[in-house]
């Protein structure tokens, strides 16, 4: 036989007799693998292999567990309070032309009308302007007028307070920032 002919008897001889691949030393998978896949090993001591072999496995898997549980609570324990989302910068002008159509039908800067004046509304406390009657729902609350309130309430007055005798909603997020940024900048004294 040449070294590259083979009989018909050696190709038989030697599916019947496979020999396990020899195991790296470098890699503890190879030798898992050695063991796990060598059939010339008695079943009781190839059953002993795999228990041997699959021993450091478990502790791996209860080890990443133990991780993932105690990041878990280490992440629920430390994990800072959701923070509302910045609302975008207003355009006072743009919020002057919206608050004319949107808001001045029922409320002016400087006069309380069917609303309450608005001059000052960013800081100051709910429900306390001077001589404007307020509905039962609005004076039982106790909150400042900042940014946020006012967005969440220019977005959804009832949904904020119940019973509120404002209706009018502001849907667009960029309508409420210019409303809220005109309101901010003429924030200050009572016109003459």
């Amino acid at each position: 036989m040449t070294g590259v002919e083979m009989t018909k008897e050696s190709l038989h001889a030697d599916a019947r007799n496979p020999s396990p691949p020899a195991p790296s030393p470098s890699s503890g998978e190879g030798f898992f693998l050695y063991f796990i896949g060598c059939r010339s090993l008695t079943k009781p001591m190839h059953l002993a292999a795999r228990r041997i072999a699959a021993k450091p496995i478990n502790n791996c898997i209860r080890t990443a567990l133990a991780l993932a549980f105690f990041g878990m609570i280490i992440a629920t324990t430390f994990q800072a309070s959701p923070q509302q989302s910045p609302l975008p910068d207003g355009d006072p002008a743009r919020g002057a032309r919206l608050y004319k159509r949107v808001c001045a039908a029922c409320h002016s800067l400087d006069a309380n009308r069917v609303g309450p004046m608005h001059r000052g509304v960013v800081g100051r406390p709910v429900a306390s302007v001077e001589g404007f009657r307020y509905s039962e729902a609005l004076s039982a609350q106790s909150f400042v007028w900042d940014e946020a309130t006012l967005d969440k309430w220019l977005e959804n007055p009832p949904g904020m307070v119940p019973s509120t005798a404002m209706g009018i909603r502001v849907r667009l997020a960029e309508d409420r920032a210019d409303i809220i940024a005109y309101l901010r900048q003429e924030g200050g004294q009572l016109a003459p």
